[in-house]
């Protein structure tokens, strides 16, 4: 049967990346107390660049620090492909007549993400 509410250890990795002050950083030091970053969930992996980015702007680093870095840098690679190619198949579309209608985060691009 398939769980549909995070773990205890993703609930400290989704308060450390989206929460501030003494809250983040202790859901930070629970997470990293639990976790080993070589074998880190797929479903975590998703969050790990909203956490460096958290972090960074804190100015907390430790021995993660390079691997989050990798996996912010590995999806803001990974984003601008898709943005781009995806703008690409839009003008398109728009060249011939289609409305496109963009869905979930890429609808959210202009409004909410730098």
């Amino acid at each position: 049967m398939p769980r549909f509410s995070p773990s205890p250890l993703e609930t400290h990795l989704l308060r450390a990346a989206l929460l501030e002050g003494e809250a983040a950083d202790e859901a930070y030091r629970c997470w990293r107390g639990e976790v080993d970053l070589e074998a880190i969930d797929p479903a975590s992996h998703p969050i790990l660049p909203l956490l460096f980015r958290n972090l960074e702007a804190r100015n907390i680093q430790d021995d993660a620090s390079g691997i989050l870095r990798s996996a912010y840098l590995n999806a803001l690679y990974r984003n601008r492909l898709i943005l781009h190619r995806g703008s690409g198949v839009l003008a398109a579309l728009r060249e011939r007549g289609v409305s496109p209608v963009v869905l979930k985060g890429g609808a959210l691009l202009e409004l909410y993400y730098r």
